[in-house]
């Protein structure tokens, strides 16, 4: 069994191939995930489906992914934000920060963190 098991991840990323590569690696640890590639989307998954977890990167083409973590902390639903520039925003003091480029072990560790598990 993985490590992720029966657990269902959100995942805010605009970069296809990276996204690709976290669906992989959730899949790998034995959960599922959404990917919403912008903070409208990422908004409108969350209103229609239920997530034990999110990682969300923190810069989406030039918008940052701060109205996402607020829902998200508004919904009890524990999140990281995913940056390759350091915590910039505000809002990454309030939640873990996962440095990009990240492998599968560090995604797991965040993950597990936050699910408490």
């Amino acid at each position: 069994m993985g490590q992720l098991t029966g657990r269902r991840i959100l995942v805010v990323e605009d970069e296809p191939l990276i996204a690709m590569t976290i669906v992989d690696m959730i899949a790998d640890l034995g959960g599922s995930c959404a990917v919403a590639p912008s903070v409208a989307a990422a908004l409108a998954l969350i209103a229609v489906e239920t997530f034990d977890a999110a990682v969300l990167d923190l810069n989406l083409n030039g918008e940052t992914s701060v109205p996402v973590g607020a829902l998200l902390r508004e919904s009890g639903i524990p999140f990281a934000y995913a940056t390759g520039y350091g915590g910039s925003a505000a809002d990454t003091a309030a939640a873990p920060v996962l440095a990009k480029p990240y492998v599968q072990e560090d995604l797991a560790r965040a993950l597990l963190g936050l699910l408490g598990a």
